[in-house]
């Protein structure tokens, strides 16, 4: 199976209706049904704009105040018939969208108003998301690569491939073959379990790379990367014994290690980029023990918060500092598969949203001592290389009996692994109707008690508390 093939088949080509994307300001969203895109303005509620795939190849544009307009295939080129990738800038009238099934290595700028495509970029490989702001645009490949343009001239100004090394690559590609392997075998019948060396919470989604970009012109961009480590035979394969600089020693000139079969390969770090001056600002090594599933950036790109495939602990990082997790939440003690975090234009709010029957808001303002406190205490230190079960015991009790040092050892490997009781739970909450709904949440910047819940169908407005409990629904919009 070829690299390209193997990305191919991994996408899923389904029809279905499904939330797509809010604007940077929580005006506009975007939602999609089979062939259609269609933009809608949230107050007023109504249609903006609609990519219509008919039979005569028709596109239709809608104004809020103008009601005419008709865009042809011809015109876009084909684009829009499909799955469709979609970032707004703001509520201006571009947007860049890509076809996820019938164009998946071309993508398309808009302008909504004159109802014409206004520039094109062609990729080698199938585009996997994009980030815009007012002056870069990002682009993610599903080949690791990044790509960032001036939005103001379309000029490619720099390209971040995550995948130089080879034994990252060869390892990340057999993993992720591996997963969708397991997957579908699964579907099948063809397997009763999953592989000793795969866990549910890790498929193959999972090992993608994941970024954000800034809202504000300060541009900064942030984006996961691969960290590798050995497992001990001895002890469970999650356990690391080296670290990341020990193991880049192993590695010969021709990119294979000599303990390959020993190495594991987790998508934990968090890299910091200032897109508008091209230049690395900070690293945030394994922010989890877990491959990282979703995270979520600020406005003004100080905070990053992040979640990984477990789903049960959520952890907040300055952007601008080294290794430090300034606040913690837990989400519940159940795994759960995080599909967006979400944070207001003040960072002082943060929802959650999974494939769980709840959405979940933290404060993030709010003094999380109890998460804070003891940080140097076995269950809540942040994840390191340098701790294991199998680490070697102190020569404080080197002299006690054996009983003793046992009974200690496994002790203190019971609390680590206890669910942290003490995290910050939600301030407020809101109850799906289904828990196997696509979900997309945004906050509206205009008013601080208001949050978007928007599903293939509906958009609804909630209320947020001022006490701790259940958001208020106050509108329901039908698409």
């Amino acid at each position: 199976m070829t690299k390209s093939s193997f990305y191919e088949m991994s996408i899923p080509q389904q029809n279905f209706r499904a939330p797509l994307k809010f604007n940077q300001n929580g005006t506009y969203v975007a939602v999609t049904e089979q062939d259609n895109l269609s933009i809608f303005n949230i107050n007023p509620f109504g249609k903006i704009f609609e990519l219509q795939g008919t039979s005569s190849g028709l596109y239709k544009s809608i104004d809020l105040n103008n009601a005419s307009g008709i865009m042809t295939r011809e015109e876009l080129g084909g684009v829009l018939t499909g799955r469709y990738l979609i970032e707004m800038l703001f509520a201006t009238s571009l947007i860049a969208v890509v076809d996820t099934i019938q164009q998946p290595k071309k993508l398309k700028i808009i302008n909504t108003k004159r109802k014409a495509a206004i520039c094109e970029l062609k990729f080698d490989h199938n585009v996997q998301q994009i980030c815009l702001n007012r002056k870069r645009l990002v682009i993610l490949l599903q080949s690791k690569q990044i790509f960032i343009y001036d939005i103001s001239c379309m000029q490619l100004l720099h390209t971040i491939d995550i995948m130089e090394d080879k034994v990252i690559k060869e390892l990340v590609l057999k993993q992720q073959q591996k997963s969708w392997l397991l997957k579908n075998m699964a579907v099948r019948g063809t397997t009763s379990e999953m592989d000793g060396n795969q866990t549910k919470e890790d498929d193959a989604y999972s090992y993608e790379v994941k970024m954000k970009l800034s809202g504000d012109d300060k541009s900064i961009l942030v984006y996961t990367t691969y960290s590798l480590s050995t497992v001990d035979p001895r002890e469970d394969e999650t356990e690391i014994t080296e670290s990341n600089e020990n193991i880049q020693k192993n590695v010969n000139p021709k990119g294979s290690s000599a303990s390959a079969n020993k190495l594991k390969i987790t998508l934990n770090n968090i890299m910091v980029f200032d897109a508008l001056n091209l230049a690395q600002l900070n690293f945030l090594p394994r922010v989890h023990n877990r491959n990282v599933q979703c995270l979520s950036l600020s406005h003004d790109g100080s905070t990053v918060v992040t979640a990984s495939t477990r789903g049960t602990i959520i952890r907040c990082f300055k952007t601008s500092q080294e290794q430090s997790c300034f606040k913690e939440f837990r989400r519940g003690n159940r795994p759960c598969t995080i599909t967006q975090l979400e944070m207001d234009h003040g960072i002082a709010l943060l929802a959650c949203v999974g494939n769980s029957d709840t959405i979940h808001i933290f404060q993030m303002n709010k003094e999380n001592a109890a998460s804070l406190a003891d940080k140097n205490t076995p269950n809540n230190s942040i994840p390191s290389s340098s701790s294991s079960p199998g680490m070697a015991l102190p020569s404080t009790i080197r002299h006690e009996s054996k009983f003793t040092r046992v009974s200690k050892f496994i002790s203190s490997n019971i609390v680590s692994h206890l669910p942290r009781q003490n995290l910050e739970r939600n301030y407020a909450y809101i109850k799906k109707q289904n828990e196997k709904e696509i979900v997309m949440i945004g906050f509206s910047n205009s008013s601080q008690d208001k949050m978007y819940v928007c599903y293939g169908d509906r958009l609804e407005v909630y209320e947020l508390p001022s006490q701790p409990g259940s958001c208020l629904l106050t509108q329901t919009h039908v698409f």
